[in-house]
């Protein structure tokens, strides 16, 4: 009985509504594309040098959690994948640069995922430790800014 009460008024408002839908808001949201400084870091400091495989890493737009900026993950030995926050558009550049930090501690195994437990250094993760205090994360933070700082004073 309540579900045809509920088709039946469904009903007389399609029925009775003759206005336009409202439109969805456009946001000027842009593509994510790389700094030349995001570029620079890659090269120097993620990239094996020649003739090993290179590291692949693909930037995916997406809406995550809204107090997530941005997430990295490593899907393979070489290909890894940074999920970035489009609600966070004015946090990318420095977000990139952590990031990225990311996947050179993964690449060098110093934060490492093995049989679902995360390894820092070699020793299980204390996921105990409040995020900002995190090794991984103080060290992401220090680097970003870090080589930030040197490219705005190189370039």
């Amino acid at each position: 009985m309540r579900l045809v009460l509920q088709l039946l008024l469904i009903s007389i408002q399609l029925l009775v509504y003759k206005g336009q839908p409202t439109p969805i808001p456009q946001y000027q949201l842009q593509p994510f594309q790389y700094h030349p400084s995001h570029l620079q870091y890659i090269e120097d400091s993620i990239q094996p040098p020649i003739p090993q495989i290179p590291v692949e890493i693909q930037v995916h737009q997406t809406i995550l959690n809204p107090l997530t900026v941005a997430t990295a993950h490593q899907l393979s030995d070489r290909l890894f994948l940074i999920r970035i926050n489009l609600m966070h558009q004015p946090l990318w550049y420095f977000t990139m640069h952590h990031e990225l930090v990311h996947i050179k501690q993964m690449v060098r195994q110093d934060l490492d995922l093995r049989e679902d437990t995360w390894y820092w250094k070699g020793q299980p993760a204390d996921w105990t430790i409040p995020y900002p205090d995190r090794p991984w994360e103080v060290q992401a933070d220090l680097q970003a800014q870090m080589y930030i700082d040197l490219y705005q004073t190189t370039h």
